[in-house]
């Protein structure tokens, strides 16, 4: 990365150092973040009638974990798209994109594989849809003037995924075999239960 960072402007290398030296992002995880975590899997391996049915479950669960992330972390919420297949740029496939207007965020994520269109395994979207939600800390919690893809940054990605995994395992760990009650959640964003 050093190569880049010397084409950079001064305020962006600022930027870039800043992010560089954060490593990590303590996380609070509550219940319902926890709860949504475990839920992922199995909003992506259920049986649905329709895949629009299958992407609306698993938005709900997206959705709820950045609502619980954005909350815990004190900063302004964003809204979360789960879309189909994963578009590809360049001989690389998208995975997820933050975008950021005034008041404005939104984190897209693609929950099928561009080439074989198969279901993204659980960790792979739980990752992606984290990496964005780190682009969104980087703006909101930790002020930084640009988000860049930093070693820093990745050892913040690591960090929260691995606390908010950890989280999940306890709570799966505390109602082995529950998946009714425990798991239904209810999103400001989205009113009925998953």
């Amino acid at each position: 990365m050093a190569n880049f960072r010397h084409r950079l402007a001064k305020s962006q290398r600022r930027a870039y150092d800043r992010s560089n030296e954060i490593a990590s992002l303590r996380l609070r995880a509550t219940p319902r973040l926890a709860r949504a975590v475990s839920l992922l899997p199995v909003a992506l391996a259920g049986d649905y009638p329709t895949e629009t049915e299958r992407r609306r479950k698993v938005n709900k669960v997206a959705q709820v974990i950045c609502d619980e992330v954005c909350q815990v972390m004190q900063v302004s919420p964003l809204r979360v798209t789960v879309k189909g297949v994963r578009p590809i740029r360049d001989d690389a496939e998208y995975h997820g994109l933050y975008v950021s207007e005034g008041r404005s965020h939104e984190i897209t994520v693609w929950m099928y594989t561009a080439k074989r269109r198969q279901v993204v395994a659980p960790r792979t979207l739980l990752r992606t849809l984290v990496h964005e939600l780190v682009h969104h800390l980087d703006y909101t919690k930790l002020e930084l003037e640009e988000s860049f893809h930093t070693d820093g940054f990745f050892k913040r990605e690591s960090s929260l995924v691995r606390q908010v995994e950890s989280a999940a395992r306890r709570v799966a760990g505390a109602a082995p075999g529950r998946t009714g009650d425990a798991l239904a959640l209810k999103s400001p964003r989205a009113n009925d239960a998953c």
